[in-house]
């Protein structure tokens, strides 16, 4: 009974493999994209960490290497190398001409009131 559950879970560990690989197909592409449109630290780090990850899924599984021990893998890098909090995330958008920065709307270093957002507005007047 062990041999055919544990059979069953590496088949599943397998499973998960394949479909690691086809998302990161996808997302590769749009990484590369990203980082010729988008040049910047912020963006070769994110294409060299799924870089990493491409060569971690293509490693032939063996004896000595499943899928399990892929995956595992995988989320030891992204917790050691993936963290991109606001600050580290690749600026998708500059400040505009007349500077309106839609990197701080999105992401904002201080605490917003939507009252005083809405007297501002001059909504509430």
């Amino acid at each position: 009974m062990e041999n055919k559950e544990n059979q069953t879970a590496i088949k599943d560990y397998q499973v998960e493999v394949e479909r690691l690989k086809l998302f990161n197909a996808r997302w590769n592409s749009f990484i590369n994209k990203t980082v010729q449109n988008y040049p910047s630290d912020q963006t070769r780090k994110l294409l060299s960490l799924s870089n990493t990850i491409t060569e971690i899924l293509m490693k032939e599984d063996a004896e000595f290497y499943t899928a399990k021990d892929k995956i595992e893998d995988i989320y030891k890098l992204i917790d050691k190398e993936g963290d991109l909090t606001a600050n580290q995330r690749p600026s998708l958008f500059g400040k505009s001409d007349n500077g309106f920065d839609m990197e701080e709307v999105l992401n904002p270093k201080e605490k917003l009131d939507l009252k005083t957002l809405l007297d501002e507005l001059g909504v509430t007047k």
